[in-house]
């Protein structure tokens, strides 16, 4: 974030504005929480659920009906008004009465660079709350019929597991991330086989070679990610299954969260990086909580001879046997954690502890 945003943030009180401003009245979520609900106040969304909430602390806001979001008050007014950040940034400056000298610039820089690795921490620990209880946010136990296709009863117990069927998330699994006992974020796992159809449109189009420009209009009509989170989720600096995981000392780390899910139903401790990169802060976290790591990624060879899941698990291995006992558990080719049988996972893990 910019100095300017900075200064604009500290001066604003978010409730107050969005009421004086825009006439825009939240109910809080929570008695004496941060978080307040509304109807959607974007232009092209026609809101009838109350699906908008907005942190009024820092502005942080989510629409769960059209799936847009921000990090900060000032997003939300630039994406009211159709606005580029220039001139949200002056609207604010101008409102405000901020007169931002070279004195400001230097002392919040400086101010910064004083508390060096301080202000890092705290900025990575600013994790906020959010809320699920949505009309279409449904238990997925409702929808037995077309979530089982992925998960059990067990798991959807296991995390509260949620199944949407209208809005942004429409036909999406939503597995609620937990952060020090609080809901901070979620992922919401297409279960439409949208996602699937497309990966396949796109290998075809990439095989023939096809222009950018036409790739982009196929993409319009038939793309669909098959993960999605909410705007400003921090999957740098999250885990799945993190709460729960470090009460234990030893861990064994996943790519996704049906990876995690699946271990943990075979009675393993494991959370999902929620990829196959980990973050410095993600790093720290790991040393500080555990004292025994079993690497668990995916082992997909491609075309090309490349092991993408693997090369990632041997940099995570190199990282972490500095400071604590790591191993590499490897699976049977073309096999990632969900997929593997309970019988598979126990060989593979065996032949780990033999090897190394």
């Amino acid at each position: 974030m910019s100095v300017i945003e900075d200064i604009i943030i500290e001066k604003l009180n978010v409730e107050q504005f969005l009421i004086k401003e825009h006439g825009y009245r939240m109910t809080k979520r929570r008695r004496g929480g941060t978080e307040l609900n509304g109807h959607c106040p974007l232009p092209n969304h026609k809101d009838k659920n109350a699906s908008f909430s907005v942190n009024k602390n820092n502005g942080r806001w989510n629409c769960f009906g059209c799936g847009k979001g921000g990090k900060n008050i000032i997003s939300l007014i630039q994406a009211i008004n159709g606005w580029r950040q220039d001139q949200t940034i002056e609207y604010f400056k101008n409102k405000l009465n901020i007169e931002v000298s070279e004195f400001e610039y230097v002392n919040k820089i400086l101010k910064k660079l004083d508390d060096g690795e301080e202000v890092e921490k705290v900025e990575e620990k600013e994790f906020y709350e959010i809320y699920l209880d949505r009309p279409y946010f449904r238990p997925a136990t409702e929808f037995l019929d077309i979530v089982t296709k992925r998960v059990d009863k067990w798991m959807i117990e296991q995390w509260n597991l949620l199944y949407v069927n209208s809005g942004h998330y429409k036909g999406r699994l939503i597995i609620p991330i937990i952060w020090d006992g609080k809901i901070i974020s979620f992922v919401a796992r297409d279960l439409t086989s949208r996602s699937e159809r497309w990966q396949k449109i796109y290998a075809k189009l990439i095989k023939e070679d096809t222009p950018i420009e036409d790739i982009k209009i196929k993409q319009h009509k038939f793309g669909c990610s098959k993960v999605l989170y909410p705007e400003g989720t921090p999957i740098n600096k999250i885990f799945f299954n993190f709460d729960e995981a470090k009460k234990q000392k030893t861990v064994f780390l996943v790519e996704g969260v049906f990876d995690c899910m699946r271990l943990v139903s075979y009675g393993y401790n494991a959370m999902a990086i929620l990829g196959s990169r980990l973050s410095n802060f993600q790093y720290k976290e790991i040393v500080k909580n555990f004292e025994k790591v079993y690497i668990c990624l995916d082992n997909d060879v491609k075309e090309d001879g490349r092991n993408p899941g693997q090369e990632a698990a041997q940099k995570i291995l190199q990282n972490l046997e500095k400071f604590i006992y790591v191993k590499n558990v490897i699976l049977p080719i073309g096999k990632d954690p969900d997929e593997c049988t309970l019988d598979e996972f126990k060989q593979s893990l065996d032949i780990c502890n033999k090897m190394f």
